[in-house]
């Protein structure tokens, strides 16, 4: 699947896994090396990604979210 293969290979360096529900998607994105999760999105509906500017659209929110939970952990980090 053309949605998937894009995700996929949307986040490099990191690694995405795609779960394909009857009618919904779950996207893991995780460092392949230690395995830690970075994010993890569940029941996302797939009648929203029928066509290629849907897929590119979740997947400009996907980063997005990954960006904030980056820039929240790192200054969490630098708070202490």
């Amino acid at each position: 699947m053309e949605l998937r293969s894009l995700l996929e290979s949307g986040f490099a360096p990191l690694a995405c896994e795609c779960l394909l529900g009857e009618a919904s998607l779950s996207v893991r994105v995780y460092d392949p090396e230690s395995g830690r999760v970075d994010l993890m999105v569940t029941g996302i509906a797939l009648n929203l990604l029928h066509r290629r500017e849907g897929a590119l659209r979740l997947l400009e929110e996907l980063r997005e979210e990954l960006e904030s939970n980056t820039l929240k952990v790192e200054r969490a980090s630098g708070a202490r």
